[in-house]
């Protein structure tokens, strides 16, 4: 290698899905947050896999074929700064993600960024990899992470969480303005994790 080249990119999966939607209007603009099947909370969830990734893939569809052939049914490690190449795997869902969406609205964050952080800490290449949950298999694990804290803030439901919240590293509730002092609008599973009293009430009219 050249003293000019530059070395390999580390390439970094992320596993990303959504849960609930943003849809606060129906037809002729009528307020429709409140009702039953109606979304009261949206959310974003990522996921490290720590694992070789062909090795988990293999053990969620393994798991997927036991599940339908039942009939009854820590620390994070230190990140190395060193030239990566994150790779964002995304469940497809409609024009919302296109390419060229996605692209967009990294710039934005980019430029927001910078004006935040020197140049020299913005040292990532991120690339966007859409895929169906049949197609990638560890979606599926993303999707229902994010399912299992959407219960929470939905119904005060804390049976799934209680039971994987140790791999849940942290919850960021964004517009808990009453709980920014301190960062108490940041959940983590030792110190503290959701409980019953996250549950959003609906809207008042």
């Amino acid at each position: 290698m050249s003293p000019e080249a530059s070395p390999p990119l580390e390439k970094l999966h992320r596993f990303l899905d959504e849960a609930g939607d943003t849809t606060f209007f129906g037809k002729g603009g009528q307020l429709i947050l409140g009702s039953e099947g109606v979304s009261l909370t949206f959310g974003m969830t990522i996921v490290r896999i720590d694992r070789p990734l062909a090795e988990v893939r293999s053990e969620i569809i393994a798991l997927q074929k036991q599940v339908e052939t039942d009939p009854l049914l820590n620390p994070i490690p230190s990140v190395v700064k060193r030239a990566q190449r994150l790779v964002l795997n995304i469940a497809e869902r409609g024009s919302s993600t296109r390419a060229k969406v996605l692209d967009d609205a990294l710039a934005k964050a980019t430029g927001r960024a910078g004006k935040r952080w020197v140049s020299d800490e913005l040292h990532s290449e991120v690339v966007f990899n859409i895929q169906t949950p049949s197609r990638e298999p560890l979606l599926n694990v993303a999707d229902y992470l994010g399912w299992t804290v959407q219960r929470v803030f939905e119904k005060g439901e804390t049976r799934f969480y209680d039971y994987l919240r140790d791999r849940i590293r942290l919850v960021v509730d964004l517009y808990d303005s009453e709980n920014y002092p301190g960062n108490r609008n940041y959940y983590d599973h030792h110190r503290n994790p959701l409980t019953a009293k996250n549950k959003t009430g609906p809207p008042s009219t």
